[in-house]
């Protein structure tokens, strides 16, 4: 952040915060490609980053107070109609109905959600985690008290 806030003075930035969980999930169940990203292989460490992670938007948001607009990930994926146009209101940005059908933008997208991204905006992602909480053993205790 601070690189692009010197390069983009009046920019604001959008900061999707997602339940703690459910991120540190995401990460552990994809492969990720990249060998800098193997934390991802092992649930402690993934917390262990996600602690990093927090720790560090904290700092950014005091370096560059009101420039960072937090975006709940739930809210937006549970109720795009009314999450979407308010961000881009707040943005500034000009009303675009496109905005509610990502899925159909063919740009080209190297991610690991490129395949995700080409469907319609799903509910309920976030809570994929919760089934396989016996096997976690408490591994994610606590990340809800981290600042987001």
């Amino acid at each position: 952040f601070p690189l692009m806030a010197a390069a983009f003075p009046n920019a604001r930035f959008v900061h999707a915060v997602r339940d703690p969980a459910a991120t540190c999930w995401s990460n552990y169940r994809n492969f990720f490609n990249s060998g800098s990203l193997g934390y991802s292989c092992d649930l402690d460490d993934t917390r262990s980053y996600f602690a990093l992670y927090a720790a560090l938007m904290e700092n950014w948001k005091k370096l560059l107070p009101g420039r960072i607009l937090d975006v709940s990930y739930e809210a937006l994926t549970e109720a795009p109609e009314e999450e979407i146009p308010r961000l881009i209101e707040d943005l500034e940005l000009s009303w675009d109905p496109a905005c509610l059908s990502p899925e159909k933008n063919t740009a080209d997208m190297r991610t690991a959600s490129a395949e995700q991204v080409r469907k319609p905006i799903y509910k309920g992602s976030s809570k994929a985690w919760e089934r396989y909480a016996p096997m976690i053993a408490g591994r994610f205790d606590g990340l809800s008290e981290l600042p987001r």
